[in-house]
């Protein structure tokens, strides 16, 4: 049976009706639901709003923006980047993410490659090139890595000894021999009569003598460079010298202190085990000294703390303990600066270091009875020139002819020292020094070659507040002296 075909009046006006109504714009989405705030939602903590990003660094070119990430309900954190010409991170796969920077890691002079660690092994990533070459890969853990030979090599420490891999060829070399000092067996007097008889009527024993003597002295001739720790040292950073003469090598003397034991009840053997935790506060802590080793002359010193004076131990004048922080050196070698802080947390420096003796000078010192930070708080000053192109733009002034004693007011920012290098000095316009960081009792920057010429920034009284010099500049005046 054939349906009658519909009317053209009745569909007209709905064909209209589908027209009008898919013309109009779409009816608005229903607003959020605003989160209520209740004890439960609360006490959620980073749950609720997930944690702000961290570890932020760039790309090689500058293109993208890498950082870490975890947003609200997630249960751990992932990479984001973000590009040049993006609004919206975009989460990077585990393929994606090992040719990303990583948060930490030395970059080369260019920026563009970076060297770090990772499980243990040595890596370096092409940040702009997004290549990854596995520079070692063992199952000794490998640390400290750092560029060498004008980034051509890479160092790191294994086993308490440095090594060095040329990037070119890939052949590890080791250049230190840090190990546990050999204990000496010491004769009898009886054992020593014997030995002696021996060698006086046996031609046989004394020429075995002088052979296994001289055998020695040639391997110690071609051996590595030696140095002993004691069993309760261990080493923890070791750093190679530009011009490949020396060494720095922080030692850590374990503390005889007690832990604390802490226990823990829910376990999955279904016993109480101990949490390893640290020993109270106020008991025997660990030093952390600093020793050079000369690798040529196979000699070396423990750096020289006498610029934090004495102090009084039961009863007696005794040198103050001081704990090192891993030096750093100018890109040309010519200033190796460490930071040092006090046992008793009252008194922090940073010092140049003499490699050949072991001399320390304060140029930078800071006191307070109550408190003060660890020595690490002062690499930030000294790690200014770490980033800087060239010796005469770096924090504290390591030009060879400068000389900087200066005194900050910059409280709401940050910039490096800027120290005039004698080219620049040539007019007859005194020079400037510009100070960095808050204000500092004691700010004294200087290298000291001789007859040199240098600029010295004395210290004026604190500007008014909300002058032009209290908002950023400096209130160091200078003038050209000749030493």
């Amino acid at each position: 049976m054939r349906l009658p075909s519909p009317s053209p009046a009745l569909v007209l006006p709905f064909l209209a009706a589908l027209t009008l109504s898919a013309q109009q714009p779409p009816a608005p989405a229903p607003p959020p639901a605003k989160m209520a705030l209740t004890i439960d939602s609360i006490m959620r903590g980073p749950g609720l709003v997930g944690y702000p990003p961290s570890g932020l660094r760039w790309s090689g070119d500058s293109r993208d923006l890498f950082f870490e990430w975890r947003k609200p309900g997630e249960k751990e954190g992932a990479t984001y980047v973000l590009s040049q010409n993006t609004t919206t991170p975009r989460r990077l796969t585990e393929d994606e993410r090992k040719l990303a920077p990583p948060v930490g890691g030395v970059w080369d002079e260019a920026r563009r490659r970076v060297v770090f660690a990772e499980g243990g092994d040595i890596v370096v990533l092409d940040t702009v090139a997004r290549t990854r070459h596995q520079v070692t890969r063992t199952t000794a853990p490998e640390s400290g890595p750092r560029w060498a030979r004008h980034d051509t090599a890479v160092t790191f420490v294994s086993q308490n000894n440095l090594f060095i891999v040329p990037l070119a060829t890939g052949s590890i070399e080791q250049l230190t021999d840090v190990r546990p000092r050999r204990r000496e067996t010491r004769d009898t007097e009886s054992q020593k009569f014997v030995r002696e008889q021996e060698a006086a009527l046996l031609q046989v024993t004394k020429e075995a003598a002088e052979r296994r003597k001289a055998d020695e002295e040639k391997r110690k001739k071609d051996a590595l460079p030696e140095f002993d720790i004691t069993e309760r040292q261990s080493v923890t950073q070791i750093l190679l010298h530009p011009s490949e003469t020396w060494v720095f090598i922080s030692v850590a003397d374990r503390a005889d202190a007690k832990s604390t034991v802490v226990p823990n009840y829910v376990t999955e053997s279904g016993y109480t085990e101990d949490i390893p935790s640290r020993p109270k506060v106020g008991d025997v802590q660990g030093r952390q000294r600093l020793a050079i080793l000369n690798l040529k002359t196979r000699k070396s010193v423990w750096a020289d703390s006498a610029f934090a004076g004495m102090a009084k131990v039961e009863g007696k004048d005794e040198p103050r303990e001081v704990r090192w922080s891993p030096p750093m050196v100018s890109p040309d070698g010519r200033l190796v600066v460490a930071a040092a802080r006090s046992e008793d947390f009252q008194d922090r420096w940073i010092v140049a270091v003499d490699p050949d003796s072991g001399k320390a000078r304060a140029i930078d010192a800071l006191h307070d009875d109550a408190w003060i930070r660890e020595a690490a708080a002062a690499r930030s000053a000294v790690a200014a020139w770490a980033g800087c192109p060239t010796a005469t733009a770096c924090g504290f002034c390591p030009s060879a002819t400068a000389t900087c004693i200066s005194m900050s007011w910059t409280p709401r920012r940050q910039a490096p020292h800027r120290c005039s290098s004698p080219r620049a000095r040539s007019n007859s316009r005194p020079p400037s020094c510009h100070a960095t960081g808050r204000r500092s009792t004691s700010s004294r920057m200087k290298s000291t070659p001789a007859n040199a010429t240098s600029t010295k920034c004395r210290p004026q009284a604190a500007p008014a507040r909300g002058s032009r010099r209290w908002r950023g500049r400096t209130s160091a005046r200078c003038r050209r002296t000749a030493r």
